[in-house]
């Protein structure tokens, strides 16, 4: 999981457990405004704000009386904007006032700028600071203080206004505030479940003049305005990189690293991009996430890894069940190749020449012919943005995370996603499903969506084309 950052407009796409700045129109697209569950189809968690009354509950005033006729309440949905409908009521079908906001979970909120994946949920920034999220929430990743089940379509984080940046993790999210503060929502430190995790929006204490962030399975880091970077969390195996191992603990500032221009995270390890183009990595080595093919020994400090310069870095990692095994790290290097270390190469997310368990050292995964901009990292397989405005994915493909329109094991050869309906303008990946944040405003997803990570309305087992966020 990396960074994600949108200050101002500048717009960057994140990976779970990294950044490509482009420019966003600002129109109602159809497919975001009219996507609808069937009739009748009651959504486990769906409303205006995470830990609202659920079910669609913007048709109905705060005494329970139905606001509109029963029969707009039936066909909302059905693409007519009916007598009694308008964008309060049914912006799926009656759009919304002006052209500065999107329809997103019925509710007319601001534009997407950027885009993060967890685990299994997804996130948006959008314009005026704001927060949506769709997916998981067992661990409270909708924000909202409650653990009530998961969200089939986009709900609003309650208590986040002017934020920056947002990052998520595997069962928890975390925003930059405007005075460059962090606060998080959801279960991390090591917590649990329902044991006692940090549902409602907890501020990072000691935490300030954060830029970006970048989130693994139980800590985050931030890179702080003096090219510094802090981190918090677990720290079983080093994460911190503070020179010191075991237990929970942080924030602590990261040894020997002053001068970062970015951040990314996996599992149970983190990287920093320096300003001269050199890449140090610090935590779980255990698949030589740290880019030493001669060791799989953690570090509690920063060590470095032998690549070209680069320009980017981005990280991706595995949902909580998964083991300390996992985690990916890919690097852009300044003569535009992209390289990949740690993780199962025997998938296929490391290339065609990675065909040993675990891989070794980082591995030139695609040339500059593929004139890549941003890569998203998932769980064994990763998305990348094109100068083109494309989304190629490779690696595995079970849950038909790569976008091809198939189930299989998948493939160590980049290809053009099918079905995005606009050109794209960056790319999220979480555990087993990828989203895009599309020019015109609209975002799709395919992959996995049994927990409604997909923000689509349903909860397929697999989807292996672009559906779009209702």
């Amino acid at each position: 999981m990396s960074m994600l950052v949108a200050a101002g407009r500048a717009y960057v796409s994140s990976a779970l457990c990294g950044a490509a700045v482009l420019s966003l129109s600002c129109t109602v697209n159809d497919a975001v405004v009219r996507m609808r569950p069937d009739a009748g189809d009651t959504l486990p968690f769906d409303a205006v704000e995470a830990g609202a009354q659920g079910t669609d509950s913007n048709t109905r005033a705060a005494d329970g009386n139905s606001t509109v006729p029963p029969s707009a309440q039936l066909t909302c949905g059905d693409g007519k904007c009916a007598l009694g409908e308008d964008a309060s009521t049914c912006c799926r079908d009656c759009g919304c006032p002006d052209s500065s906001h999107v329809c997103l979970g019925n509710v007319c909120v601001g534009e997407p700028l950027a885009i993060t994946a967890g685990g299994d949920h997804t996130c948006v920034l959008l314009s005026g600071g704001r927060v949506s999220c769709w997916g998981e929430n067992y661990s409270g990743e909708l924000g909202g203080g409650t653990t009530l089940d998961f969200s089939r379509a986009p709900v609003l984080v309650p208590g986040i206004e002017g934020a920056t940046v947002v990052a998520a993790g595997s069962t928890f999210s975390c925003a930059v505030l405007k005075d460059a503060t962090v606060t998080c929502w959801g279960s991390y430190d090591g917590q649990r479940g329902q044991t006692d995790p940090a549902l409602a929006l907890t501020a990072v204490a000691d935490v300030h003049d954060a830029n970006s962030l970048a989130a693994g399975r139980d800590f985050v880091c931030a890179l702080v305005a003096n090219g510094a970077v802090n981190c918090w969390g677990s720290n079983t195996v080093g994460q911190l990189g503070n020179g010191q191992s075991g237990g929970v603990g942080g924030p602590a500032v990261v040894q020997s690293v002053s001068s970062a221009q970015a951040i990314a995270a996996t599992t149970d390890a983190a990287c920093a991009l320096l300003d001269s183009g050199r890449v140090v990595c610090w935590g779980g080595n255990f698949n030589q996430q740290l880019g030493d093919p001669k060791s799989s020994t953690s570090s509690s400090i920063p060590v470095p890894v032998t690549l070209p310069d680069a320009a980017g870095i981005w990280g991706g990692c595995q949902s909580e069940s998964g083991g300390q095994d996992s985690g990916t790290f890919c690097a852009l290097s300044r003569d535009d190749n992209v390289y990949c270390w740690g993780g199962d190469g025997t998938l296929g997310l490391l290339g065609p020449t990675a065909t040993v368990l675990p891989a070794n050292g980082p591995a030139l995964v695609l040339s500059a012919d593929y004139q890549i901009s941003s890569v998203a990292v998932g769980n064994e397989f990763a998305c990348a943005l094109t100068k083109q405005k494309d989304v190629d994915c490779w690696g595995w493909n079970y849950y038909g995370q790569l976008g091809q329109g198939t189930r299989d094991d998948g493939t160590p050869t980049a290809s053009k996603v099918f079905g995005l309906t606009a050109s794209a303008i960056a790319v999220a990946a979480g555990d087993t499903h990828a989203c895009a944040l599309l020019a015109n405003g609209a975002i799709q997803c395919w992959g996995r969506n049994v927990r409604g990570q997909l923000g689509s309305g349903g909860t397929e087992d697999a989807v292996a084309q672009p559906v779009a966020v209702r």
